[in-house]
């Protein structure tokens, strides 16, 4: 009995601490801020968010024409910038507080329907545009000063039918964790988001290339808003290295690292859960899926 009380009753106040609320403000204020991938869908969420919590946000689009109305429209500043083209990047010094990068792409499908060029291009738009943009503003920037990536679920739990999108992003979190601690000697606060699934237009495009497994698969997770999942990362970006959207995202990554003495607590059943979810998965998979 004294075993049962000594393992639950810290894992009921760990469950406590993860799931009650936040009552203090918290919110980014009075910040000159850069938004990379601010076009749409996540980026235009923290766009429009932190633009009327009273910073000066910049938001990125590649997309010279787009940037031109959003511009004249005046509601909120937008520049051209291509992850892909180095080209395109300020050449000034720059006074940024915070710098998001939003920009992103899936191309949903088995590994034999993808090219090479899916690959290339989720590479360098998921993975390699975000380091050279960290790399450009880590000299450019004034310091210090602090820098989002967006993750996923899937670089914790990848699954059939991501195989461009999955290890761009697995890569995105080793990444982070090998250079935590080395940027922050430098006076940069790194910060990853893994979000779930968000109902973008993307996601809208995605749907029409995912096998019948992906769609059915998801259909089990909640989908959020993008306005929604921006709001959750802000209140909590001071609370944890790495901010999860949902509980199966938060056993996912404490399987991978636990951050916090809670974690600890409830890393048993993220080993149970996650293990659990991944064979089931795959048996789902085999059995109704795979080819003869």
């Amino acid at each position: 009995m004294i075993w049962y009380l000594l393992y639950f009753a810290p894992l009921a106040i760990a469950i406590y601490y993860v799931i009650k609320p936040e009552k203090k403000d918290k919110r980014i204020k009075g910040k000159n801020i850069l938004i990379i991938g601010g076009s749409s869908g996540l980026g235009f969420s923290f766009v429009k968010i932190l633009t009327n919590q009273g910073n000066l946000v910049t938001g990125t689009s590649r997309d010279a024409e787009y940037v031109q109305q959003k511009n004249e429209e005046g509601s909120y500043r937008f520049m051209v910038l291509d992850v892909c083209d180095e080209s395109t990047f300020e050449r000034r010094e720059t006074e940024y507080d915070y710098i998001f990068y939003c920009t992103g792409l899936s191309r949903p499908g088995q590994y034999e329907n993808r090219t090479t060029d899916d690959f290339i291009i989720s590479i360098n738009t998921n993975y390699l545009g975000m380091i050279k943009v960290l790399k450009h503003y880590s000299i450019v920037n004034k310091k210090p000063f602090d820098f989002i990536m967006i993750g996923s679920t899937l670089a914790l739990f990848p699954m059939v039918g991501y195989s461009t999108y999955s290890p761009t992003k697995s890569a995105m979190l080793s990444f982070f964790y090998s250079t935590y601690d080395e940027f922050k000697k430098r006076d940069i606060k790194l910060h990853l988001f893994n979000p779930s699934n968000m109902q973008t237009r993307g996601f809208q495009r995605e749907n029409k290339l995912k096998d019948q497994y992906n769609i059915q698969l998801e259909s089990i997770f909640n989908i959020y808003s993008p306005e929604d999942c921006a709001k959750h990362f802000l209140e909590h970006i001071n609370t944890r290295k790495v901010i999860v959207m949902d509980f199966f995202t938060y056993l996912c990554q404490i399987r991978y690292e636990c951050e916090k003495i809670i974690d600890y607590f409830m890393f048993p059943l993220a080993v149970i859960v996650v293990c659990f979810s991944k064979l089931m998965t795959r048996l789902y998979y085999k059995f109704f899926f795979s080819k003869d």
